[in-house]
């Protein structure tokens, strides 16, 4: 319902701009109204796609502080979407945690290949990812993961990716007015190249 509403204003936003250019005699007026009525709802792409850039060329990427060899496991919590099953299945880690509270569990890999979900009341992993969402200007969002070492709260990476979704009309007409960007390294980097597994299977 959303969606046919914006279209409908899309629409009669157009026809507008048809109606008051019909009427205008001057040339000259005629086109300074019609790129008015164009900018009006695409201004601010050209300054969004600009602070985007240089956020990916400056912020973005991946700073790994501390490598740990030898993990069994680590703790994934909301924002950070950790390895899954890969973790289990490909890459050699013994369980990955996610949740908290009531909601928290520990999947492994059952001896059949099947991963098991376990629901349990606190964590025994060491190490943990936690993730922030911020918003920023231009409507570009930072999505920052850090890894932490859960006894001493130190900080053993950090990544950091930024997502643009475009102004209300690339939102609405994705893809065909772009929009919907992103930067940053693939988060499996953050996890493997840090937290390094006490068995590879590859």
């Amino acid at each position: 319902m959303i969606g046919l509403s914006i279209l409908l204003a899309v629409i009669a936003y157009i026809w507008l701009a048809g109606f008051v250019a019909r009427r205008i005699q001057n040339r000259t007026a005629k086109y300074v109204v019609i790129a008015l009525f164009v900018l009006i709802p695409t201004w601010d792409v050209i300054p969004g796609k600009i602070y985007f850039k240089q956020l990916c060329e400056e912020e973005a990427g991946l700073k790994i502080y501390k490598v740990v060899e030898g993990v069994e496991g680590y703790r994934v919590y909301p924002v950070a979407s950790g390895l899954g099953r890969e973790a289990l299945e490909k890459y050699g880690y013994k369980f990955e945690e996610r949740g908290s509270g009531s909601d928290l569990a520990r999947y492994t890999l059952g001896p059949d290949g099947k991963i098991i979900r376990q629901a349990i009341t606190e964590s025994i992993a060491r190490y943990a990812a936690r993730g922030t969402l911020t918003p920023l200007h231009w409507n570009v969002t930072k999505a920052e993961i850090v890894i932490i070492d859960q006894p001493t709260k130190e900080r053993l990476a950090t990544r950091t990716e930024f997502f643009a979704h475009g102004n209300w009309l690339q939102m609405f007409f994705r893809p065909f007015l772009g929009g919907g960007d992103y930067c940053g390294p693939p988060e499996r980097e953050l996890y493997l190249r840090t937290l390094k597994p006490a068995r590879s299977i590859n």
